[in-house]
């Protein structure tokens, strides 16, 4: 057990149709538990999917029909395969089944963070409100990669009514720098880089974190260094170190981003069930704290793991 006190900022739960991944809670809540986490942010799977009455569905997906994309809800039962234009609101019943499961979970090792998972394109604002004053949470996840938006096709009344509504943002940021041919996966992914992402918070006066090391964007990390109302969180680092191709360095994960980034503005997350030693394998490992002590931050530590997310959270 480790000594420290932790919140996790930043974890999934749910099963992931694009990543092929599953993220369970009772799985989670033991793991995070042996390594200390005391308090966690628990939020829906990017591409989740949901099995009801025997039928499959994905409420969110990517598809093309004579060259042009479009956000689809597809459902799979004895029929076969259905699709449909999403509705409003599209992950209205996936916010539902994990704030249940939260809610009722009689797991007290941990406390858990309902974060509902928005989509700032397809949701309306009456929803946005519904939640907040239902779920109270303390941030909306928006994960613009995997709901196919570009931050700069969100129109400007949902941008007012988050900044409305006073609830942090934890957008997904995103790059590819393998300079692979243009496609509309490098298009999306280079549309949620945290430059593009700290553009909107800054215009519209948003509180916002930003995933996975801002992928070491050096003119991301400064304008987050002198932003009161930004924070960067660290994980998955295994995982990011391996990816070159969606850094915009190839240096050190962990050691580019302690010493570029303030220590009073990042915060640990695990980013659970993506706490993989590689997309090749899948293999899940919890050794986060392990490689932050070798860095040899001392009273610093407590920062990162505790105090940072417990301050911008108001935890």
């Amino acid at each position: 057990m480790n000594n420290h006190r932790i919140i996790d900022a930043h974890s999934h739960i749910g099963v992931d149709n694009t990543w092929n991944v599953a993220g369970k809670l009772d799985e989670y809540i033991e793991k995070a538990n042996k390594i200390g986490v005391k308090e966690s942010l628990i939020m829906p799977v990017p591409m989740p999917i949901i099995n009801v009455a025997g039928n499959e569905i994905i409420p969110v997906m990517l598809g093309e029909y004579e060259g042009e994309y479009f956000m689809l809800e597809m459902v799979k039962d004895r029929k076969g395969l259905r699709l449909s234009v999403t509705k409003e609101n599209p992950y209205k019943f996936v916010n539902e089944i994990l704030y249940r499961k939260i809610k009722y979970n009689k797991n007290q090792d941990i406390l858990l963070h309902f974060i509902p998972l928005i989509h700032p394109v397809f949701d309306n604002i009456d929803y946005l409100e519904e939640i907040a004053n239902k779920y109270n949470p303390v941030a909306f996840k928006l994960h613009g990669y995997s709901s196919i938006i570009s931050p700069k096709e969100v129109d400007e009344e949902f941008w007012k009514t988050i900044n409305r509504l006073n609830i942090p943002l934890i957008p997904h940021t995103d790059c590819d720098t393998s300079n692979n041919e243009q496609s509309i996966d490098t298009y999306y992914r280079n549309e949620n880089s945290p430059l593009n992402w700290i553009k909107i918070l800054e215009k519209y006066n948003l509180k916002g974190y930003l995933t996975h090391g801002a992928r070491l964007c050096k003119q991301s990390i400064k304008l987050v260094n002198d932003n009161p109302y930004l924070v960067i969180g660290l994980g998955p680092d295994a995982l990011l170190s391996k990816t070159k191709d969606r850094m915009y360095t190839n240096a050190s994960y962990l050691d580019t981003l302690f010493s570029k980034v303030d220590i009073d503005k990042i915060c640990f997350d695990i980013d659970y069930p993506w706490n993989v030693l590689s997309y090749d394998c899948n293999e899940l490992e919890w050794k986060q704290i392990e490689r932050l002590k070798k860095l040899r931050l001392k009273e610093e530590l407590e920062k990162v793991l505790y105090k940072n997310s417990k301050r911008f959270f108001k935890l």
